[in-house]
């Protein structure tokens, strides 16, 4: 059998909040609330060329594309403690790109149409994750992100609402 996409395995948080005393995030999906634990989740965003997460293919990419355009997208690289998911990316949309002979940074101003719309996608998917800013690289898109770990429950033990109740309305989330 033929995978045609490969899923990294990932943490199933999605969209919600954490507690006001940052100690739980609520779980929409499982519709429960989960403890927060010690230590955190890691993420810097790089950009790269769709489909070329290694550096042959990101070199080759540019060479046999059209006139030099690729498409590509801001990659969130996760790196965690948690054996489920050592490592993870979650990806932005993807953008046309104009590759330069040396491909050095480019100003925002000089970005391709779509690039910096993909870039505050990817930023606001992330803080809507619970992935707190923790710093900034050398470029303009290389933001650093932690986000801490919560207690999931393993496959055998359950799903059940925790002891917590439902989370007030967020107005962000109406």
């Amino acid at each position: 059998m033929i995978k045609l996409h490969r899923h990294d395995p990932r943490p199933p948080q999605g969209p919600e909040h954490y507690s006001q005393d940052g100690r739980r995030w609520y779980d929409d999906a499982g519709q429960r609330w989960l403890p927060v634990v010690d230590d955190e989740d890691t993420l810097v965003i790089q950009l790269e060329d769709v489909g070329a997460a290694s550096w042959v293919p990101a070199v080759l990419a540019p060479l046999v594309s059209e006139v030099g355009q690729t498409h590509s997208w801001f990659v969130g690289n996760a790196l965690s403690s948690d054996p489920r998911w050592r490592t993870y990316r979650i990806t932005s949309a993807t953008f046309p790109r104009i590759h330069g002979v040396f491909d050095d940074v480019l100003p925002q101003e000089a970005w391709t149409p779509g690039m910096a719309e993909a870039l505050d996608e990817l930023r606001g998917r992330l803080d809507a994750e619970g992935w707190l800013p923790a710093g900034h690289g050398g470029r303009e898109w290389t933001y650093r992100y932690v986000r801490p770990h919560l207690a999931w429950p393993s496959d055998d033990e359950g799903a059940g609402p925790g002891n917590l109740p439902a989370p007030p309305m967020n107005p962000a989330h109406s």
